[in-house]
């Protein structure tokens, strides 16, 4: 589960990063945010099994196998739910007067509350 939750977060935090170096376009910005994501890499990096090993000590070296897939699994999860988002919102506009920074703002808290 940490390991899920680690690969989400990475995913999560890539998009947001998408979304604020994005440009004025905002139609143009969620189609690009679209492609980027989906090309966001889904590689488990060494050192993310090493940060959910130190808080588990008690894990055996043979745990990392299994680790590495609880990452993957979770930064597929966090980059399918990044693009459910943008999809919710073609179909459910922002408010009047919300820009995409401050939709994706509240997006990132649900995120996190998950």
């Amino acid at each position: 589960m940490v390991g899920q939750r680690l690969g989400a977060t990475v995913q999560e935090r890539r998009a947001r990063t998408l979304v604020q170096s994005g440009d004025a376009d905002e139609a143009a910005m969620i189609s690009a945010i679209r492609s980027q994501v989906n090309a966001l890499p889904e590689e488990v990096e060494p050192r993310m099994i090493d940060a959910v090993m130190a808080g588990h000590p008690d894990l055996p070296p043979a745990a990392k196998a299994s680790i590495r897939n609880s990452i993957h699994v979770g930064m597929r999860g966090g980059k399918e739910r990044v693009l459910y988002s943008l999809k919710e919102l073609e179909r459910n506009p922002r408010p009047p007067g919300m820009s995409l920074r401050t939709w994706w703002v509240i997006q990132s808290a649900a995120f996190e509350d998950r």
